[in-house]
């Protein structure tokens, strides 16, 4: 197993509030946030029916009808764009050399 994607974002708790929690993407297809130095919570992407883009900086990640995780960018992150697969061959290329 190895991790993809390691950043921070935003996870909105149960009491409405947004707080800001470290994630990682791992190979395995397993979502993992952490909190206060220790892990949090792992989510399977396998159990993720659908995921909502609320605005530019939201997602909604719906696990069944009603059980929901809702992330987004920190308010002070930098806003990022799409890349071309080109961009992303090349980073890959770039790692082999």
């Amino acid at each position: 197993m190895s991790v993809l994607l390691r950043g921070v974002l935003e996870k909105r708790s149960s009491e409405g509030e947004w707080k800001p929690q470290t994630f990682e993407v791992r190979s395995d297809h397993k979502l993992s946030y952490y909190a206060g130095g220790g892990l949090s919570r792992t989510l399977d992407f396998a159990d993720v029916l659908k995921i909502e883009r609320k605005n530019t900086n939201t997602l909604i990640l719906w696990m069944d009808g009603s059980s929901r995780h809702q992330l987004r960018r920190p308010e002070d992150a930098p806003a990022t764009g799409p890349v071309s697969y080109t961009h992303l061959r090349a980073h890959e290329t770039l790692r082999y050399l």
